[in-house]
């Protein structure tokens, strides 16, 4: 790490001392339409105000979303935005008539005016900047001094005022009216200059040149004027047709202006009127637009909720500037197990299964979006209410629809079940409640607003007894009876309407209790009720009378209440005190809700984040978020994390103390705040390790970049040419500038997200700035058809921090001679061991010739597969021993291409039937033997040639091995089955995170490779055999259970290959979970005992053994396994009796052999009856 420290003012101290900090950035943007826009002096940055109350700092050149201000309140959003200081700070002002002045780096407020006065647009910031201008209560303007917020004096003019602007020399200030007149006055004295005639309606904006020299305004009469500012002499009229709000705005040098008024604004010619160019591409109105300082870029802001940057000479869109997680309007976390229910903007309802790592259903069956769920009280079902009109009944195992509540002709609110499960109660924007039978889907009964008033019924839930229910509507609380629809009560407050009472969503609860019934809506504060007599018992204290959800916790000693302004308040459910403010979300809440014993709160929001929180403290655990692209992401508040693909995480990225306006990349600190299975370890109250601090950290990026990809279509080969550049950043630390620099190291290549080429070490040397890799000879894979190669790379610096991902994509067309896969099987097993190092098994090598008879019979009568080389390498007590480190290196070496000695072929003959594998061909690897886990953090396999406990590890295959032989092995699927103990070791090394991490071990390899691996057992389990299977567990479960008795077969009856391991991963628990308890293993027909749990000897569950099948591609082949066919199973079948002493021994164990001998036999036989007709 070199590093060059520039001295701006005083001597610095030691690098040592000085502590960046970094932060984790969700790109949550703005869920809604967007008012106001501006760029930084040095056009690096551009701020957005949004309806949501908040205002964004953005990247310009990525895109990235940096700092979010969030403080106003009330109806309105923000208006107006602008920098101050050279964009070191940021100014605001909303629809709460304050003006708010914001550190840019931090998002921390620094002073707020307006908190007593009260102003309004519009807004205007001098050029000095010393003072800011705005709309008072009386219709005038008050001038502002910039520091301390006191009026320093006021200017007003006839009519009202609509519009300012002050002339770049700070002397005028221009002013336009409602009646269409532009006054000019003196900015000190509020003197009259002149006063410009002309529009025939209100003007909407007005604005100087940069010289000075000119002012433009646009009217509500669609016309654009420019004017001489020194004479008022209208220079150019240009009609503009107008699908909206006529505003114009001039370019940088004013040789043109920009127009909005629809969805395309128009660049025009200031000189002859003529319009330029059209920038398309907004879907809804663009409400506000800005001009880069260099005038080559423009960014609007739409209300489509996205702003876009242009190039101002072609009108291409640059970038985009949205929100990359859609908003959550629903929310719901139950337990037994835990279970995190999301539904969102995109209709579809998702389900994460937090104790299985994270597994994810998806309920799809909504066409519009989903804005309530709810759970069975057994939880086996879930109902979705939808904005489409209907609620949906769903198996919350499984994830498949049972029925569909129809009925309501508008958006459905609210879906929730009666407490005794039997009954469905849904309210609707159509006005009306509907109760539904939950076991039929059947509608029972109708509620009718026009029986109450004319407003509609926004939220319905049935009471504790089933007996009443009670909605929320426009103008109150209202109590029915749930049996004939008749009104019992109403609660009403219509001393308090106003026309701002009405909005889409409101809330009324019961207690648990059933006596009291809380509700809140989006204009008044939240009241408790006496379920009873319809009595109002108290207020909400502190609640800002903003709030649409709320919730009762399950004791009914808490009140949980969310909307508009972004906190969830918690209160006392006796007083209505209140006790917490839980903040984190930044914009609008749409649902809150308590876990089913009231420990945590879950929470949806408009920013595209679900966020659990600990209901005691306020304490935010986590947040989910799910991206437009499909994508996951889990984030803590201190800013470790969790995703689907660390290779492409859209929407989050690091913004470091010593660089506050930069987006950096998730690589830089994946290292220090990546934790795989977060959601789950957080749940099970898992102590996470501590963050390594990154004070010290060179997190300086090199640059690469794949110039060019270049096919040999004689040979379906490529040539790729890659640079490499050294990394150079400069960073602000104690007011001093430091230069860090670093060097390129370890070059990885993929192909479509396999590694195909590593170069190790460092890639520059002899102090040149870049470097240029040529790697000839790349395979392609043969294809029918045209087709798309994605080749990545990315290397990393010195301190192991990886570089940006670059990417080329080729296009590879329909290939001359197109080759079959080919499968490739090599099986390892050990049961006698050289010496007493370790015991002797007893069916690892029955264990390697089930696979080999396996994969012969899946693939060799397999159209698909041009040939099959299905090999097994055993070591017995009688007979050669095959299972030696040295046949296993030649296999893999063999493979891979590479040269293996003709004396390791001629001790092992069946080795020369393998050849170098290609990426049409199909790989798999099975090792049936020991696995010892070493001290040194590093898992061993254990071949049978072992020469004493001394040399243990000298004779064993080490991980680090494992993921050098396989390393150079290309392929179009790979796997690796290891039934040894300790074997997830071998990829669960300590420390080990699936990532692009550059590590060593076989775990990194797989990551990198997309390699299937499925261990036996978790790193702290011992690996099973039974005599009664005559096999280790994982081999029954996937030999016998999974492939002949087709038992992994999918939903559609395919038998594959990937499917075919995750099955075992579920089974062999399952199968060892029912032998712990006693209870008999049967075979496919249900009848036949294959063997006895009574007579089994078992761990308890607690040593559970627990196969893993780690899988990190997003996206694999489908390769198929072909069922056995009755000749294919005789070898299993013979197995029974075959090398088996114990049951040639004893009568009773012969006898169970026989029988499921015969079991075997006919259920086969029927297997075949099957497939033949």
């Amino acid at each position: 790490m070199v590093l060059h420290i520039l001295l701006t003012a005083a001597v610095v101290g030691p690098l040592a001392q000085v502590r960046p900090t970094a932060r984790l950035v969700p790109q949550t943007g703005h869920a809604c339409p967007l008012d106001s826009v501006a760029v930084s002096p040095d056009g690096r940055l551009v701020l957005t105000g949004g309806a949501d109350q908040k205002a964004q700092l953005w990247d310009a050149q990525s895109g990235a979303a940096i700092v979010t201000y969030v403080g106003h309140d009330g109806p309105g959003g923000v208006e107006f935005v602008a920098f101050l200081k050279g964009g070191r700070e940021i100014v605001t002002a909303g629809g709460d008539r304050t003006i708010r002045f914001w550190d840019a780096a931090t998002g921390k407020e620094k002073r707020k005016f307006g908190a007593e006065e009260g102003w309004s647009s519009p807004i205007v910031i001098s050029p000095d900047e010393a003072t800011v201008v705005a709309g008072d209560e009386e219709g005038s303007l008050a001038v502002l001094d910039m520091a301390s917020g006191k009026v320093q004096r006021r200017l007003s003019v006839e009519g009202m005022i609509v519009e300012a602007a002050i002339s770049p020399n700070g002397r005028e200030i221009a002013i336009a009216t409602f009646d269409g007149d532009v006054v000019v006055c003196d900015f000190q004295t509020g003197a009259t200059k002149r006063t410009l005639v002309g529009h025939e309606d209100s003007i909407n904006s007005v604005e100087y040149s940069a010289d000075g020299s000119k002012l433009l305004t646009a009217g509500y009469d669609e016309t654009v004027r420019i004017w001489s500012a020194q004479t008022g002499k209208q220079v150019l009229k240009q009609p503009v047709p107008t699908e909206g709000l006529l505003y114009a705005k001039f370019s940088p040098d004013a040789k043109t202006f920009l127009t909005l008024g629809g969805n395309s604004p128009k660049i025009w010619d200031s000189t002859t009127g003529k319009e330029r160019a059209s920038l398309d591409g907004h879907i809804d109105v663009v409400m506000h637009a800005a001009y880069f300082p260099d005038g080559r870029k423009i960014v609007t802001a739409g209300s489509d909720w996205t702003a876009r940057i242009w190039n101002a000479e072609s009108s291409v869109e640059l970038a985009r500037l949205f929100p990359f997680a859609p908003p959550v309007f629903a929310s719901v976390l139950a337990q037994s197990p835990n279970r995190l229910v999301i539904g969102g903007i995109d209709g579809i309802c998702r389900i994460l299964q937090i104790n299985e790592g994270g597994r994810i259903l998806e309920l799809r069956g909504h066409e519009a979006p989903i804005v309530d769920a709810h759970f069975s009280p057994d939880q086996r079902n879930l109902v979705t209410a939808g904005a489409d009109g209907t609620a949906i009944v769903w198996d919350a195992a499984d994830g498949s629809r049972k029925f569909v509540l129809s009925g309501h002709t508008d958006g459905v609110q609210s879906a929730r079940y009666s407490h005794d499960g039997t009954r469905i109660v849904t309210s609707s924007a159509d006005g009306s409640a509907r109760i539904w039978n939950s076991q039929t889907g059947k509608s029972e009964l109708t509620l009718l607003k026009e029986t109450v008033d004319a407003g509609g019924l926004l939220s319905a839930e049935l009471s504790p007894d089933d007996d009443h229910v009670v909605t929320a509507t426009d103008f109150g609380v209202v109590i029915w009876n749930s049996r004939t629809g008749a009104v019992e009560e109403r609660m009403e407050n219509r001393d308090e309407l106003t026309l701002f009472s009405v909005l889409p969503i409101s809330s009324a609860v019961y207690s648990p209790s059933g006596t009291r019934i809380a509700s809140v809506n989006a204009f008044h504060p939240g009241r408790v009720w006496d379920a009873a007599t319809g009595a109002e018992l108290f207020r909400l204290e502190g609640d800002s009378g903003s709030d649409t959800s709320v919730a009762f916790s399950p004791d009914g000693k808490r009140i949980a209440a969310c909307g508009l302004d972004g906190p969830i308040r918690l209160f006392d459910a006796e007083t209505g005190k209140l006790l917490l403010q839980l903040i984190g979300h930044t914009g609008t809440i749409n649902r809150v809700s308590f876990s089913d014993d009231g420990t945590r709160l879950v929470s949806a929001g408009m920013d595209g984040t679900c966020r659990i929180w600990d209901s005691s403290s306020g304490a935010e655990v986590c947040s989910v978020m799910f991206t437009l692209e499909g994508g996951w992401v889990v984030t803590t508040p201190d800013h470790r994390f969790d995703t689907d693909d660390l290779n492409w995480v859209p929407g989050m990225h690091w913004i470091a103390s010593d660089q506050p306006f930069r987006p950096l990349g998730v690589e830089v600190f994946m290292r220090q705040y990546f934790e795989p299975k977060l959601l789950t370890r957080i749940f099970r109250g898992e102590r996470l390790p501590e963050v390594k601090s990154i004070a010290q950290l060179n997190r300086v990026q090199p640059k690469l970049q794949i110039l060019s990809v270049v096919r040999d279509r004689a040979n379906d080969t490529a040539t790729i040419r890659i640079e490499v550049t050294r990394g150079k950043e400069a960073f602000e630390r104690d007011g001093s500038r430091v230069e860090v620099e670093t060097s390129a190291n370890d070059l990885r290549v993929f192909r479509n997200g396999r590694l195909i080429r590593h170069v190790e070490g460092n890639l520059i040397e002899g102090g040149v700035e870049s470097k240029m890799f040529v790697l000839d000879d790349i395979p392609l894979r043969t294809r029918p058809e045209l087709s798309e190669v994605l080749f990545t790379a990315y290397c990393f610096n010195d301190d192991d921090v990886k570089s940006e991902t670059a990417a080329y994509i080729l296009d590879v067309p329909p290939s001359a001679v197109v080759r079959k896969p080919r499968v490739f099987a090599m099986c390892f097993g050990a049961d006698d061991y050289d010496g007493d190092a370790v015991r002797d098994l007893k069916y690892a090598a029955a264990d390697a010739k089930a696979f080999e008879k396996t994969f012969t019979s899946a693939f060799t009568n397999h159209a698909g597969i041009e040939q099959v080389v299905s090999l097994s390498f055993v070591s017995e007590s009688e007979g050669a021993k095959q299972a030696t480190k040295e046949n296993f290196k030649a296999a893999l070496d063999l493979l891979c291409g590479r040269q293996v000695s003709s004396e390791v072929l001629e001790r092992a003959p069946d080795l020369k039937k393998l050849t170098k594998a290609t990426p049409d061909d199909i790989v798999i690897v099975t090792f049936s033997g020991h696995g010892v886990s070493g001290d040194d953090g590093k898992f061993y396999l254990v071949p049978s040639n072992i020469k004493s406990k001394e040399t243990l590890r000298e004779d064993s295959i080490s991980s680090d091995e494992l993921s050098e032989w396989f390393r150079d092995l290309d392929a179009l699927e790979m796997a690796f089955i290891l039934d040894a103990c300790h074997s997830a070791k071998a990829i669960e090394q300590e420390g080990f995170k699936p990532g692009p991490m550059g590590a060593r071990g076989l775990g990194q390899l797989a990551y990198d490779k997309g390699m299937l691996v499925l261990a036996a057992t978790q790193a702290e389990d011992v690996a099973l055999e039974v005599n009664k299977l005559q096999h280790g567990l994982l081999t029954y479960a996937l030999v016998e259970d999974g492939y002949i008795a087709g038992k992994a077969k999918d939903a559609n009856g395919f038998l594959g290959l990937q499917g075919w391991l995750k099955y075992a991963e579920s089974r062999v628990p399952e199968i060892y979970a029912a032998l712990a308890k006693g209870e008999d293993i049967r075979g496919e027909d249900g009848r036949a005992v294959i063997f006895s749990g009574s007579t089994a000897s078992m761990k308890t569950r607690e040593d559970l053994q627990r196969p893993s099948l780690f899988d990190f591609l997003k996206t694999r082949p489908q390769i198929e396994m072909v069922q056995a066919t009755t000749g294919d199973v005789w070898t299993p079948i013979w197995g029974l009796f075959v090398n088996n002493a114990s049951v040639l021994s004893d009568g009773a164990a012969f006898d169970e052999a026989v029988v499921e001998f015969w079991r075997r036999v006919v259920m086969n036989s029927i297997a075949w009856s099957r497939r033949s007709a």
